[in-house]
Order: C-alpha cells, then structure tokens, then sequence
C-alpha cells in the first residue's frame, strides 16, 4: 500500500543486480483524506525516471508472468526456449539473463 512505501524504496534502489517487483497500489481518496499527495509525489520522484526499472501497469506484469510461465526448458534446465514475443528476464547463477523473444538461451 503507499501508506507502506517509504520503508521499500532504498532497499529496492540499492540492488540493481536482482529481479524484484515493487507493486504500489492505493485509492486516491485516501491522499486526500490523509493529506500526503507531496509525500507520495516525492517518493515517485526518488523511484521514477530510472532506465535500470520497467514501470508497468497491473496487466503488463499480468501478461509478463504468462510470458514467463510459456518458458520451455530442457530436462536438464540448461536451455530456455521462449516462444513468444516478449523478452524474459531471469536469474542464472546470480545474474539476470535475457532470454530473447522467439529465442533460446543456454544457461
């Protein structure tokens, strides 16, 4: 909730190596109620404009996460195969991996 942001912004900045999602949700009313627009408005500005972060709506990380789950994969798990369109991003031995839309990755 964007009551509860403040706390998860330095973390989620600090480490650019690791996938994370930071999911901010909230109903407008409750800024006017609580009076806290320039908090909030501050708190993006620290998060926005960032070209390492994917800002997205709820449907774009909902359609990712399929994207995601479409991933084929050796018996082994040593090759991805991504059949859709949309680049995938993972981890792999501690570093994120792009696996190419319509290509395949050996890991």
């Amino acid at each position: 909730h964007h009551a509860d942001l403040e706390p998860l912004i330095d973390p989620f900045l600090a480490d650019n190596r690791r996938l994370y999602l930071l999911s901010v949700w909230g109903h407008s009313y409750e800024f006017d109620q609580k009076g806290d627009w320039d908090r909030f408005e501050r708190q993006l500005a620290r998060l926005g404009g960032n070209d390492d972060i994917w800002y997205a709506t709820n449907i774009e990380v909902f359609d990712y996460l399929d994207a995601y789950r479409a991933l084929k994969w050796t018996i082994d798990g040593d090759i991805a195969i991504n059949p859709g369109h949309q680049d995938i991003f993972i981890e792999a031995d501690g570093e994120t991996v792009c696996i190419p839309g319509g290509g395949r990755m050996e890991l």
